[in-house]
């Protein structure tokens, strides 16, 4: 008796499943454009560059990364959903033996990209998903490639995998930042990056060094560390993407750059004031989404750590590489939230209208910490306790950060004899 109610469990669990696949590949998907059914390897072999083939042995895999099959494109939904009638039989079965637990023959995968590709399993695998099963065991057979491959990639997201095939091939980007760093949903941001990178990042850098870069590698990783990762924090902090629905992070990204080299004199303008540009004109062409991107920054800033702050303030002042001696105040509410709004605010207009140009960041971080920062820090942290020294801070800054940033008053006159 129990085993014909757990038999008729795997049925019901068929018919279920079986619906789903059903659905997500019917009629009105394929009217929409989108192809639902499983992603191949041979659909992404033909997509990318790969490398060599090896045997990794057998492992515990993590289901979730189980993307595709080899071969058998047409049986199950990219969800791993059943789509045939006929599979019913042997899916049922399966699903009885694996939810008993006396079901452990390993399968045969390919992985490429971090992923994984069925080769014999298909119904193991789908059973797995199904039951929500997080390992499975495998044989593994590894195909060479330089760079990950996303969990949601699909046969939708094959364009947009081939544009990061040819980024790579072109750029050799993955070399030196990782590929995680790039988070894409369009298939044309991909061509605009090489763009960015080759052409106007290139003009950019032997404007600025007078020179042409040494190496792609001294190209890439200037971009990166002083353009890309900075706007890329910026994005993420104020949720910039929900003004783009549709679209991902480095998608924004790129809809930033072709906003930025849309101005006459692109290098006068200070990233600042640029992202305020930017941000304002999206929001009056999508005030729906707008409202929606300002109750998600205002959500993501309450939620924010001193910590989160502390480390954000880091990575946009490169402080840790400019100054690795700095003397650093206690991660106290508020403390780099203010250090940050200071960088990038008054500082940078200080700075631009001195120079009559945008500043670089680094000038940005130097003029603030050596006229400001550091005389105040080491004031501050004379006191015993870090809410001491952190509130004396923030007094202090209220008072006097802007006389002495300006000029108009030195720090030194504003301490008191220590």
């Amino acid at each position: 008796m129990a085993h014909r109610i757990l038999y008729e469990r795997s049925q019901a669990a068929f018919s279920r499943v079986y619906h789903l696949g059903r659905r997500d590949t019917n009629l009105l998907s394929r009217l929409l454009g989108q192809d639902n059914r499983i992603l191949t390897l041979l659909e992404v072999l033909q997509a990318v560059q790969p490398g060599g083939e090896s045997s990794l042995g057998i492992q515990d895999i993590r289901v979730e990364d189980i993307i595709g099959s080899e071969s058998k494109g047409d049986d199950f939904s990219r969800d791993f959903y059943p789509r045939k009638p006929w599979m019913a039989g042997r899916w049922t079965t399966i699903h009885h033996l694996m939810s008993q637990g006396t079901l452990d023959q390993a399968i045969s995968v390919f992985e490429l990209g971090g992923r994984y590709f069925v080769r014999d399993g298909h119904h193991r695998v789908s059973v797995a998903k199904a039951i929500g099963r997080v390992f499975i065991t495998a044989e593994v057979r590894s195909i060479a490639l330089p760079y990950g491959i996303e969990a949601d990639t699909d046969r939708n997201m094959l364009a947009v995998l081939a544009g990061k095939d040819h980024f790579h091939s072109k750029t050799g980007m993955f070399h030196f930042v990782r590929d995680q760093e790039f988070r894409v949903q369009r298939r044309d941001t991909w061509s605009w990056l090489e763009r960015e990178i080759c052409d106007f990042n290139r003009q950019y850098f032997i404007r600025r060094f007078g020179r042409q870069p040494k190496s792609m590698e001294e190209q890439i990783t200037g971009w990166y560390k002083n353009l890309y990762r900075n706007a890329m924090d910026y994005i993420h902090h104020n949720s910039l993407a929900y003004l783009f629905p549709g679209y991902d992070e480095t998608d924004v990204f790129v809809e930033m750059i072709r906003f930025w080299n849309g101005f006459d004199q692109p290098d006068d303008l200070w990233l600042g004031d640029m992202y305020r540009q930017f941000v304002a004109r999206h929001s009056i062409k999508n005030p729906l989404a707008a409202l929606i991107h300002r109750g998600r920054r205002f959500f993501r800033q309450l939620a924010q750590s001193p910590e989160d702050e502390f480390r954000l303030f880091l990575r946009v002042s490169q402080i840790p590489d400019l100054y690795p001696e700095a003397p650093l105040l206690p991660h106290e509410p508020g403390v780099y939230r203010l250090c940050y709004q200071q960088l990038i605010g008054r500082t940078a207009q200080v700075l631009q209208q001195h120079l009559g140009r945008a500043p670089y960041i680094h000038e940005l971080t130097e003029l603030w910490y050596h006229r400001y920062y550091k005389p105040m820090a080491l004031f501050c942290l004379t006191r015993e306790s870090p809410k001491e020294q952190s509130g004396l801070f923030l007094r202090m800054s209220r008072r006097w950060f802007v006389p002495v940033i300006t000029g108009t008053r030195d720090i030194q006159e504003i301490l008191p004899d220590q």
